[in-house]
């Protein structure tokens, strides 16, 4: 069983369990939110999404 990640800080520390958690839950309301928040701030070094659409 994976556990859904839905911390950012939590997502942040371990990036792995954080995606694999978004494909296994992505569907669910928080799944896919919280991996594409640690993508982003792993690819583009953002603190938020919001960040790198400004």
């Amino acid at each position: 069983m994976v556990p859904e990640v839905t911390d950012a800080k939590v997502a942040e520390g371990n990036t792995e369990l954080s995606v694999l958690s978004g494909l296994v839950h992505g569907n669910g309301p928080n799944g896919l939110a919280a991996t594409l928040d640690t993508w982003i701030r792993r690819v583009f070094g953002a603190k938020s999404v919001a960040d790198v659409l400004s």
